[in-house]
């Protein structure tokens, strides 16, 4: 990956600043991390429905935003993420 694209995704999961070359990063970042965000969630509340019924929708979407970032997808297919949970 390169180093741009490896910054990119360091300040999308909140573990960095935004490339300086960006312009317009702060609301292009939020877009980006609000989608991943919500995706995090559809994507484990299949798998994980009880879990999400025991702890509630926003317990749950904190949940998977927490694990998308500690664990973030390795392929483009959702549907086989979320086995380390």
């Amino acid at each position: 990956m390169k180093v741009e694209q490896q910054a990119f995704v360091d300040a999308l999961l909140g573990r960095g600043d935004a490339p300086a070359m960006l312009t317009g990063a702060d609301r292009g970042l939020a877009a980006y991390r609000g989608n991943a965000q919500a995706l995090s969630a559809q994507a484990l509340a299949v798998p994980f429905v009880r879990l999400r019924e025991e702890l509630g929708e926003d317990e749950f979407a904190s949940l998977a935003w927490t694990f998308w970032r500690h664990h973030p997808p390795e392929g483009g297919d959702l549907g086989r993420w979320g086995g380390a949970l």
